[in-house]
């Protein structure tokens, strides 16, 4: 992951099944960010949104047809709700750069030849 600004990151062994996560002591807020603004052009994600809304309209008609008098009402009821959820996406700024530089090789596996502020991933090589 990082090693040139202190972070460490401890992986944790789940279930085959499961996904692989990252445990991050430290985080240079900053540095990423700022990495993040340049490798995603959208600019820094700061929260998720999830909406879901339910719409319902209710017709009813009635009425009455006699040879000399026709007689008709119509009623219809419409509403709708929904219901937002607001994330805190700041925690998955660092997983995504990581995972962008990986993607364009700027990622080192090693820190050896490594320069001052350079990204290194080191994997704990224990089974837990």
């Amino acid at each position: 992951m990082k090693s040139g600004s202190g972070e460490s990151p401890n992986r944790l062994h789940l279930a085959p099944e499961s996904a692989e996560v990252a445990d991050f002591l430290y985080v240079d807020r900053a540095r990423v960010s700022a990495l993040y603004a340049q490798l995603f052009p959208e600019g820094i994600l700061t929260s998720v949104k999830t909406t879901k809304q339910q719409s319902f309209s209710d017709d009813s008609n009635f009425g009455s047809d006699i040879k000399i008098l026709k007689a008709e009402a119509k009623s219809t009821e419409a509403g709708s709700e929904g219901i937002e959820h607001l994330f805190d996406a700041s925690w998955s700024i660092p997983l995504e750069v990581l995972a962008r530089l990986n993607h364009l090789s700027l990622v080192l596996d090693s820190p050896l030849g490594a320069g001052l502020g350079s990204i290194i991933s080191l994997q704990n090589a224990s089974s837990g």
